[in-house]
């Protein structure tokens, strides 16, 4: 049984381990079929999962954050951004790649960088690619 809310009405924010991407092909599906959005901040990939709930996996190199208290920090702030924002992303195998920007980024540029392009998602991926011209590709 799912524990209840606090707050009537409003749905649990939880971070399962059903949610998590930790397996390398569910990685490299992503990478191969998936949506692409980014900014100087994150690179971010959707597939579709055909689940009813949004799953996540992360990657945060050295290259890209700095020392592990930074990309730790960078973790939790993701983590705890996709809670908030994970229920329009419902059916969706979300990863997201920590670019450079990231170093110098700000907790609140961070976030909001993260919603931008979590609601990018939510909208586009859904939707079938565009169908290639009859031609082939040019």
């Amino acid at each position: 049984m799912e524990p209840q809310s606090p707050t009537p009405g409003k749905p649990r924010l939880l971070f399962t381990p059903a949610q998590r991407l930790v397996a390398g092909k569910q990685f490299e599906a992503a990478y191969k079929g998936g949506r692409r959005k980014g900014d100087s901040v994150f690179g971010v990939i959707a597939l579709p999962n055909g689940l009813s709930q949004a799953r996540l996996g992360m990657a945060v190199s050295i290259k890209s954050c700095g020392n592990a208290v930074r990309r730790n920090l960078v973790r939790r702030v993701i983590r705890n951004t996709f809670r908030e924002c994970q229920h329009p992303l419902a059916g969706l195998d979300i990863v997201v790649n920590a670019r450079p920007g990231v170093r110098e980024a700000a907790n609140a540029d961070i976030v909001s960088s993260l919603e931008r392009l979590f609601r990018q998602l939510a909208t586009t991926s859904r939707r079938p690619p565009e169908a290639q011209s009859a031609s082939g590709p040019q």
